[in-house]
């Protein structure tokens, strides 16, 4: 029922994706919280639909690039009381070499329109590309 994306997933938040049950026909995307610790932290909200490495971006600029994701965790209670959990399997691809990467965690919570709700939450690996 659930699908943690990163995003953030995000993102990745990041991005991360939800399940299609979870929203209806145009989803919206929360914003995810990104704890990178002594890197800062960052509010980010992802575009649906492009995947597992789908860019964050920083609300107040900027885009966070997730080229890794762990210990993806997913819940979503439906109007009955109903919990289902999923966990994502850990996905990563090659990162630029000239790029810092840090080490963050996300978390997310959502409601959707029939009155469930869920939250996500994972590490993310990723690089801070600043606003223009």
């Amino acid at each position: 029922m659930i699908r943690a994306v990163v995003v953030f997933a995000a993102v990745v938040v990041g991005v991360l994706a939800i399940g299609a049950t979870a929203f209806a026909a145009k989803p919206q995307q929360p914003l995810a919280t990104v704890d990178c610790g002594t890197d800062g932290s960052f509010q980010v909200k992802t575009n649906p639909g492009n995947g597992n490495f789908t860019p964050a971006k920083i609300v107040g600029g900027g885009v966070l690039i997730p080229v890794a994701f762990s210990n993806q965790h997913g819940t979503f209670t439906d109007p009955e009381g109903n919990t289902f959990t999923q966990d994502e399997p850990d996905v990563s691809h090659n990162a630029p070499a000239n790029k810092y990467l840090m080490s963050c965690h996300y978390t997310a919570s959502f409601t959707d329109p029939s009155g469930g709700s869920g939250m996500f939450e994972g590490d993310v690996i990723a690089f801070e590309v600043p606003p223009r």
